[in-house]
Parts: C-alpha cells; structure tokens; sequence
C-alpha cells in the first residue's frame, strides 16, 4: 500500500469543493483517483495508473489523501466494490436502444444512486449485483444508437466510472436529482438487467477480457459445428436464443444449422429470431451442448474431438429462476407464443404445476415491482417512516389495501359492493357510518356469470344507471370491465398479463377502488383452482403489494363450507385486511326478516368487529331502525382540548362535554380514527388507559 494513503490532509492542502461528498459514499465501494481526463493516476506522483485494478483505495483510506492533485475520482466496478455495476446512458436514443434490448422502457429500473457529467440527457446509474452471479457475467457489453456511438453500455469488472470532481467538457460531475447516496441506497440489479452480461457461464472457464463481437461470432459458429440438428423444439429454441444473444448477424448460421432437421422451415426460423430478447440463454448454452453432443470438454469454442459421437438430448441450460424470468418478460412484452414455450419446458424439466409456475410468476413480478429483494439482510425497520394506514370509505375499507366480501347466493353482495361504490363516487358515508369521505373512482369488474346484465338490473335497482356518474361523459366516475361481445370486450380474469393491464388502467384513470365479481369467477376462467392456497397466496399478496400501490381492492366471494367462512383457500380471509359478511338473517319466526340483511364485518385491522342490519329502501340501501349510525366528531374533540387546560382528556371526560348530542359510538369512534391515521390528530397517554392528548 503507497505510504501517501496514511498521510493526513496538509494545512496547506485544500480539498476541492466535492470532497465533503465521499462522507456519503457506501463504505465497501472502492476508488480510483484521476485526472481531469478521467485517467486513473497515482495520486502521490500524478502519473499515469496502467494497473489501476490492483491500486483501487477503499473509502476511508481514501478520505486522508492529499487531495493536490485528484481532480476527480473513479469507483472501481465489479466484485472490487462489493458487486457495483453502472448502466451508462452515454448518447441520443438509449431509450429506444433501452426498449429494444429489454422490451421494456427505461422507466421500468428502480431508483438507485445515479450521477451525470452534466451533458444533456447523460448518466450513470449505479446497481448492486448478488455475489451468485458474478462468475456469470462478462465485463461490458455496449450498445449504439443510428449514428453508430454508443449510447448504452453495461459496465461491471475491470473498469471504472468516474463520478465525482472535474469532467474534461462540461462544469464537473454532480449526482442526479434524488440519486446521491446521501439520499438512497445502491438499487439491487433486477435479475433481467444483468442478461446481456450473462456470456461467462460456471461450466466452462471462457476468457472475456478484450474480446468483441467478431470473436464472439466466430467462437459461437466453432460450438455451432459440435452441435447435432435438433428435430426437438425446446432444444433447436434454445441453440437460436444463444446464438441470437451473441450478435444479431448469427441468423443465417442458426437457418444453416436447422437445415440438418426434418422439421426445417426457414420462416419460422425468422419469425423466432425476432421473438427473441434478452432472457438469459446465452453462449454458455452452446457450449453445454456442445460438450453433451461430442462427449468431451470445449475450450473457447474449439475441441479435439473430430465431430459428434452421439445424439444427446440438451438439457435445459437456464435454472428455474432464469427460466422464470424469461417467462415473465415474454408475459410483460405480450409474446404468448415464447411464454408457451417456456412453460413448456420448466414443467417437462422440473415437473412444476401450471398453479405452481403461475404462483411463481407473481412472486417474482411482485418482487420486481415492489423493488423487494429476495434476501435481504435484516436489522430491524425504521417505523418512524413506515405510514399508518387511512380509510378510503369509513368503517368498509381501507385505503391502499385489500377488502374481501362473501355471503350466499341471494344474500345481495353485489348491491351491498355498489351501496360501498356509489358512496366513494358520491364522497358520502355509508350504512352505519355516515362520516362524508373524498369523492373517488371505481372500476367494476363483473366476471361471474351473466356478464354485464345482472350488474345493470342492480344499477337500475338501486336508482343509479341514469346518474351522470355512471355514464359516459366528462362526470363518469363508474367504470365496468365485463364480457360483451358487440363492445368486443372479454370478461377479465386473473392471469398475470391480465393483472398487468389492471395496474396500467388505475393508473391512467386514477381509479380509487377496484370490485372484482367474483373470486372464483376470475381464478376458475383459466383452469386455476382458487382453493390452492400457495397460488391464492401469491396472487393476493401481489394485488396487496403492487394492485393496492395505486387502488383499493375488494373481491366478492362465495359462502364456504365452513360456517363462518368464505369459500376457497384460506388465504382469502388471512391476507385482505378488512373481511365482510352479508347474509340473510337467521330468524325464522320473523317475518320482517325477509325483507333486510345482516351485515357482519368479521374482520377489521383499523378497528373492531361489529354486526347490524340494513335494507334496500327506495332505491338506497339503509339500517334499521335499531342499529346506531355512527358520525364523525372531531372538531368538537379538538375544541375540548382548545378550550380546557388539561393536556389530555380520558374518554369519560369527552362524554361528558360531547354527549349529547353525539353517542358514545360515534365518540369512541371519532377517537379511534384520530389516532390510527397516517395523520393523527391525537395520541395515546402512556401509562393511561383511555386517554388522549393532541399529537403536537
């Protein structure tokens, strides 16, 4: 180690002013000093660094440099500094070069640590790479736009990136906007990121460095004259995705190569070379191959075997996770015909389900959405920024989150679900809580039975067809998703594609809350069981974490065997926060008991459980007579707090000031709300059973 990196900062020396920065910097990274060239220099003598990888300083020892000299500073990527790649958006047109590579937009990376020279529309984002993979992947893999520069660049081992001090056309380097390390941490690379850098596979020890495409090329066709033609179509697939990952200009060898199959057709080779996008197969599956079909080792493309010995069936190249990975990105880009494929191969290969595989494709979309890394090392959650959660409708639902409702056939869910939708459109309460809410949004999803007609006799049933919100217009705040066959629309179900398009259409539209009739409806249209807990599990889990970002949700069940229960899976009543309950009343003997319902909310994380009945009244759907309608008081709560000079106030106490005219209902409820908020108002006194005091 040069003795200058134990020296203190000289009086006489003077950090630049972007020195303060490495403060901030994750302490495993490793730094490179430069020029103001963004040459890797020594930074006792100034001189050029030709072995820069092997001098890289950590963090801290960097600090107490001397800084005369260092006019900007480099970050050693790859395993040097903890597994850092940089995604370099370096000219013109990277988006489209972006979306062509990966079939999504740019958009689609989390956010993560960036940093731009100052040049417009240039930067650098950096990603942090799970150590699992770092044998895989090769050092650089760059991309140009038409005017033939590079535009795109993945940069990982053996190379630098310069991110602080001077930049040798514009002011200097600055991190981009919400992108210092002071401000977020390094964003784990999404496993689809990395394919393009997937050409090193663990089975054959393949040298990369300095090697370009025309090399590549050639070492590809060398492993292409090992392979036998495959009349097999998983495996004469996957020979097509490897070539293809190495360089577009391989489609002639792949057509030249399928020639040797009885099933050749020459169009559907280029109909599939233009399916493909970067899913992980790479070369490594030519050499896998390769080494099955001649039986012996292959070396950089070259062996010493004269030619095949045997046919050999290959075996799949990908592990599960990348095949599911690829399957999720044909689903993302609306390539049926390569997810088909795909699911065809990891259930021959691993005998997986289609629920199992389907299961596994909401984990992992969640994951990525979510921006939830698989392992994650825990040391406990900062609750001062976790938000408490709202009501979106007071009493039913909660916002953001997930709601089930069930009762039996008959039992009036469908009216119970448009009374809870007409009161978020209308911004009023409803039924027993008549506390007035923010107008919203809703989309009714009607997959049962019947379509769109039973849907339409309630609306007409309950007064709301004719009403400017329900029709099309600029005061349209209903929105129904059913099968119609003049209005070409089929009913939704709940496959992953489908879910996609309802995370897309909340968004546009800002729906405030999603009704899905029905749960078995929506599962059973594609052959899925809704009893299957690991499935239900994962699909709901996916609606809470992703679906519930940007909407409510509430889904409409059947009445279970079980008393008490909704129909399916368990997880239907485990993972939705709020559970209600409609039902006809048990007794018999009364006659006015045919004419109401018994509501039951069974299940309530904001709050308690409680049962009362209503009725379908003149069109609107009311409580009876002897059920207590709850209300809101909290102005007056927070004027008892104004006008008495007690810092805090028991229950008893707002009694006696508030009742009446507000019940005790409504003031133990007001009290609760102003509490459980993501904004309380109030706050419990320690120590002191039923006391409050303001949260100042």
């Amino acid at each position: 180690m040069s003795d200058s990196i134990n020296q203190v900062h000289p009086s006489s020396d003077r950090p630049p002013p972007w020195w303060h920065e490495l403060d901030d910097l994750p302490h495993q990274w490793k730094l490179v000093s430069c020029n103001g060239k963004k040459t890797p220099i020594d930074p006792k003598t100034g001189h050029p660094l030709s072995n820069w990888p092997t001098r890289c300083i950590p963090v801290e020892e960097f600090k107490i440099l001397p800084p005369a000299g260092i006019q900007a500073v480099g970050v050693a990527l790859g395993p040097a500094s903890g597994g850092l790649l940089a995604v370099d958006f370096d000219a013109e047109g990277y988006e489209a070069v972006f979306q062509g590579v990966y079939g999504r937009p740019v958009t689609d990376l989390p956010n993560s640590v960036s940093w731009s020279s100052g040049k417009p529309g240039r930067k650098q984002v950096a990603f942090s790479v799970p150590e699992h993979y770092w044998g895989q992947l090769r050092n650089r893999k760059a991309w140009s736009n038409q005017n033939g520069n590079t535009c795109l660049e993945l940069r990982w081992d053996r190379h630098q990136s310069v991110f602080l001090g001077t930049h040798p056309e514009t002011s200097g380097y600055n991190w981009c906007s919400g992108g210092s390390p002071r401000e977020l941490a390094v964003a784990e690379a999404p496993e689809w990121l990395l394919c393009p850098l997937m050409d090193q596979p663990q089975v054959v020890s393949m040298p990369r460095l300095g090697a370009d495409v025309s090399d590549e090329c050639n070492r590809a066709r060398n492993l292409l004259k090992r392979i036998l033609p495959r009349d097999g179509y998983d495996e004469w697939m996957q020979v097509g995705m490897a070539l293809h990952s190495v360089d577009d200009s391989l489609l002639e060898d792949w057509i030249d190569w399928s020639k040797g199959s009885d099933c050749f057709d020459e169009n559907e080779c280029v109909k599939k070379w233009s399916s493909f996008k970067g899913c992980g197969i790479s070369i490594g599956t030519l050499h896998h191959i390769a080494k099955e079909d001649s039986g012996d080792q292959v070396e950089n493309g070259l062996s010493s075997v004269s030619g095949p010995k045997s046919v050999k069936p290959a075996t799949p190249a990908l592990k599960w996770g990348g095949i599911i990975s690829c399957m999720l990105q044909a689903i993302v880009d609306g390539n049926k015909d390569l997810e088909m494929e795909l699911r065809a191969t990891i259930m021959n290969a691993y005998r997986r389900s289609d629920q199992q595989v389907d299961a596994a494709l909401f984990k992992l979309h969640t994951r990525n959405v979510a921006g939830i890394k698989e392992t994650v090392k825990r040391n406990g959650l900062d609750l001062s920024i976790i938000k408490a959660s709202d009501w979106l409708i007071t009493g039913f639902v909660i916002k953001n989150d997930l709601t089930l409702m069930y009762g039996t056939a008959g039992s009036g869910k469908i009216k119970g679900a448009l009374g809870l939708a007409n009161a978020l459109i209308q911004g009023v309460g409803f039924l027993d809580h008549q506390i007035n809410i923010t107008p919203g949004r809703v989309l009714f999803i009607a997959s049962d039975s019947g379509g769109a007609q039973p849907l339409v006799s309630a609306l007409q049933d309950m007064n709301m067809i004719d009403q400017p919100e329900y029709r099309e217009g600029p005061s349209k705040r209903f929105y129904v998703w059913a099968s119609d066959p003049d209005q070409g629309m089929l009913a939704w179900d709940v496959s992953l594609a489908n879910c996609i398009e309802l995370q897309s259409f909340v968004v546009k539209n800002k729906i405030d809350l999603v009704i899905i009739d029905s749960a078995k409806a929506v599962f059973s249209s594609i052959g899925i069981d809704y009893s299957d807990n690991n499935l239900v599990t994962a699909v709901l889990t996916y609606f809470k974490q992703v679906i519930c970002a940007s909407t409510s949700v509430i889904f409409i069940n059947h009445d279970g065997r079980d008393k008490g229960a909704a129909a399916g899976a368990k997880a239907w009543k485990e993972i939705p926060s709020i559970v209600h309950q409609i039902k006809r009343p048990d007794d018999k003997n009364n006659e006015g008991a045919k004419s109401f319902r018994e509501w039951t909310c069974v299940k309530n994380r904001l709050g308690g459980e409680r049962q009362f009945h209503y009725l379908l009244a003149d069109g609107v759907l009311v409580v009876t007579q002897a059920t207590e309608v709850i209300g809101s008081c909290i102005d007056e709560v927070l004027r008892c707090f104004h006008d008495s000079s007690a810092g805090e106030m028991s229950l008893n106490d707002f009694r006696q000031r508030l009742a009446p005219p507000f019940s005790l209902g409504t003031i133990k409820n007001t009290l609760t709300n102003a509490v459980n908020c993501s904004k309380p108002l109030l706050k419990r006194v320690p120590g002191k059973r039923g006391h409050d005091r303001l949260n100042s």
